[in-house]
């Protein structure tokens, strides 16, 4: 399924949260989709939530929906679902605050049969710190999805002493990112930290962050 992008991103990357194939690559079907919007306007990005059934007019019909707006604050490493090249995120000069998003990615120089093991290696171990996440009070949402270039993964966090206790304490993220330090299971891995500004919709069935202060 291909989706336009909304008015005014920069860049726009859209795709499903997929299992993984005998390929070791993700299947490209799946019952949730994801899309991340880039945008230097942020009059343009709040028109986007403002109207979201507006700027997305192809989405089939689907059960729910949840957007939110984010202020990047933090980005390090080499991603290629900005740009075809390399690109960099402008953040802001002041933290507001607030829930934090981390988005990372993910990506291969060479995705032919050799790196099977490698890429289904990084990728089984994605899926199982997303279960993991699952089971952790401050983690609130998290998902991935293949842009067609990286892959990504997204999580949203209470606070930054719940990301920091869950994602980089003890535990299994924490051990992986060792093992990508030494063992390189991606040739190239971002991670980009936002504060979340605005957002709508439902996830389960309810507000995600109706019980955050």
């Amino acid at each position: 399924m291909t989706v336009p992008p909304p008015q005014g991103a920069a860049w726009w990357h859209f795709g499903p949260d997929s299992p993984i194939g005998p390929d070791g690559l993700r299947t490209g079907r799946g019952r949730s989709w994801a899309g991340a919007g880039f945008f230097g306007d942020r009059a343009a990005a709040d028109r986007v939530l403002d109207h979201p059934w507006a700027q997305f007019p192809d989405l089939p019909t689907h059960r729910e929906a949840f957007h939110c707006l984010l202020r990047p604050i933090r980005f390090s490493g080499d991603c290629r679902w900005l740009s075809d090249a390399n690109a960099t995120l402008a953040v802001a000069e002041a933290d507001p605050g607030g829930p934090v998003v981390v988005l990372t990615s993910a990506g291969y120089d060479d995705a032919g049969p050799e790196q099977t093991a490698r890429m289904r290696d990084f990728r089984e171990n994605v899926d199982r710190v997303r279960a993991w996440y699952d089971e952790i009070d401050g983690n609130i949402v998290n998902g991935n999805f293949a842009t067609g270039t990286d892959g990504m993964t997204f999580s949203l966090w209470r606070s930054d002493d719940a990301l920091r206790a869950g994602a980089y304490g003890q535990g299994l993220h924490r051990r992986q990112l060792d093992r990508q330090k030494t063992e390189r299971l991606a040739d190239r891995t971002s991670y980009t930290r936002a504060r979340l500004l605005r957002h709508i919709g439902t996830w389960d069935g309810r507000d995600p962050l109706s019980e955050v202060a």
